[in-house]
């Protein structure tokens, strides 16, 4: 089976001494770990050089499928829909490639790099890591914001503010999945492709090709993704919203932007292991929409990880193949 494990299960096998165990484990049972840029981006932000270099090792042992890069997966969601919804956006004909060439490729060179020498990645991808604690802390600022407002029952949306225009909308019950969703990913879209923020420069950047931002009219965007789009098709995006919509319940943590995109990677996998319990939970909700999405396991943490996992994901069924909702 493919599988995704969560970076506290490469951090448990750290602690436990156990990443040559977890490696024979997986390749006795015959499992493939599905590998993605969240767990390299975690592994480079190990303060601790020994502890750094040692996760960056266990990485490039497992057996494993690298998936691309998040941004490229829902910039392809995006695009679709786009396309299909709002085809005066779409930049006619395709435009420049060697931007989305380029990047690819430099990610491909990562992970090269971490098989031929992980200690010389923090270099390549210092600014990267720059960028994405700048991330980090922008989300977590917002998610508090909207923490206090669940909790103080202050979910109803009635306008959007898109670079400063505010557009009337729904309502939007924030309190609920999809609205989330909409909600959130409206923002993003638009801080992302109109108002040009660097946290968000790689949506943009593979997009660009497709889409003209020029022809992006705010209150045509808000209506689009408040009203028009089918959510199940962009089921990435839907997966990290949801997960977001989640973490409001709960205190805001450092790692909830990691967790978040992590889940978009729900479709690469046939079983999701982690021994995050709200990441857990968020994740079963996810999969009770998407069909084919990977089947979430919570694997206790204990001194014997493989055990655990050999227990866990040994019952584990495959893809749930639950219906479309």
């Amino acid at each position: 089976m493919r599988l995704y494990l969560d970076s506290n299960v490469y951090a448990h096998a750290d602690d436990l001494g156990q990443g040559r165990d977890l490696v024979e484990w997986l390749v006795d049972s015959g499992h493939e770990a599905v590998l993605s840029e969240i767990h390299l981006a975690e592994a480079l932000a190990i303060p601790d050089v020994v502890a750094r270099e040692g996760r960056l090792t266990l990485l490039a042992a497992v057996p494993a499928r690298v998936s691309r890069p998040l941004a490229s997966l829902q910039a392809e969601e995006f695009v679709q829909e786009a396309q299909r919804l709002r085809p005066a956006w779409s930049r006619q004909p395709v435009g420049d490639l060697s931007d989305v060439n380029d990047l690819l490729t430099a990610y491909e060179e990562g992970w090269k790099q971490l098989q031929r020498d992980p200690s010389g990645l923090l270099e390549l991808t210092g600014d990267y890591q720059a960028v994405s604690e700048q991330a980090i802390r922008g989300s977590r600022a917002g998610q508090k914001i909207m923490r206090e407002d669940l909790l103080a029952g202050v979910t109803k949306l009635t306008e959007l503010d898109l670079g400063g225009e505010r557009i009337p909308v729904g309502p939007l019950d924030l309190s609920a999945d999809d609205d989330f969703c909409r909600f959130e990913s409206c923002l993003s879209w638009f801080q992302a492709l109109v108002l040009a923020m660097p946290t968000l420069a790689e949506l943009r950047d593979y997009t660009a090709p497709y889409v003209d931002e020029t022809a992006i009219d705010a209150r045509d965007f808000a209506r689009f993704w408040a009203e028009d789009v089918e959510l199940i098709r962009l089921p990435r995006g839907l997966a990290t919203s949801m997960v977001m919509s989640e973490q409001r319940r709960s205190k805001i943590k450092h790692g909830n932007v990691a967790d978040a995109r992590h889940a978009g990677y729900i479709l690469d996998a046939d079983v999701f292991v982690t021994e995050d319990n709200l990441l857990f939970r968020a994740l079963q909700r996810v999969v009770s929409r998407l069909a084919g999405g990977a089947t979430p396991v919570l694997v206790l943490r204990a001194a014997d990880l493989i055990g655990g996992l050999s227990a866990t994901v040994g019952t584990a069924p495959g893809p749930p193949g639950a219906a479309v909702r």
